[in-house]
């Protein structure tokens, strides 16, 4: 008596589709030789693993559904297991393989239904785009961002005349030359008005 079977095993995505395709016929001749029959054997996906196997992070999945006699599955597995070109594999038994195999190829249909029914995002033009597709579009001109300009007090150049402010600028930061210097005038300019007032009274006795 035959019973339904499902093999799910793991292939290294570093081989090509012609090298996966001829284990695909080393694992069929492996259950030929058991007497197997084959409903249905076929690459799933291709799917990143969860951590590396055997140095290898992607494999491609092949599942294999089949019956055979339950003397046989032991000879089958072990088989697989001495394979090198085979990462991962397992064997489940199903009671009633057609009626699930069914589902399974119905499911599959399904989504590949749906993956075909999803079209492609068109690309809108701005100007034939309707008013409700000019709303999700982002039309805006890009703002050019504004320059900070800092504003900096105008610097006087020194001139030749000083103001009384400045003198006392001028005497904060070198206060030993601007000292030394008033000083010298204050002294030239008692001398002057002393020889002035000596002009004048001599001047003035010898009018008299």
């Amino acid at each position: 008596m035959s019973l339904g079977y499902e093999l799910l095993y793991l292939v290294p995505a570093t081989n090509s589709q012609s090298e996966v395709e001829e284990i695909k016929n080393q694992i069929g001749q492996l259950l030929a030789k058991e007497q197997a029959e084959i409903l249905s054997h076929e690459i799933w996906t291709q799917r990143k693993l969860a951590y590396p196997i055997k140095k290898a992070e992607h494999a491609y999945y092949v599942l294999c559904y089949f019956k055979v006699a339950p003397a046989g599955v032991s000879a089958i597995k072990k088989s697989i297991l001495l394979s090198k070109s085979i990462l991962r594999s397992r064997v489940l038994q199903h009671e009633d393989l057609e009626a699930y195999l069914k589902i399974f190829n119905e499911r599959v249909r399904l989504k590949a239904q749906e993956a075909r029914k999803q079209p492609a995002s068109p690309l809108i033009v701005v100007e034939q785009a309707t008013p409700k597709e000019r709303q999700n579009l982002d039309l805006r001109e890009p703002v050019p961002a504004k320059r900070e300009i800092s504003e900096q007090p105008e610097i006087s150049l020194p001139t030749e005349t000083s103001t009384p402010e400045q003198e006392v600028q001028k005497s904060v930061i070198v206060p030993e030359v601007i000292v030394e210097k008033k000083a010298t005038k204050a002294k030239k300019s008692s001398l002057a008005d002393l020889d002035k007032k000596l002009e004048d009274i001599l001047g003035g006795e010898i009018e008299l």
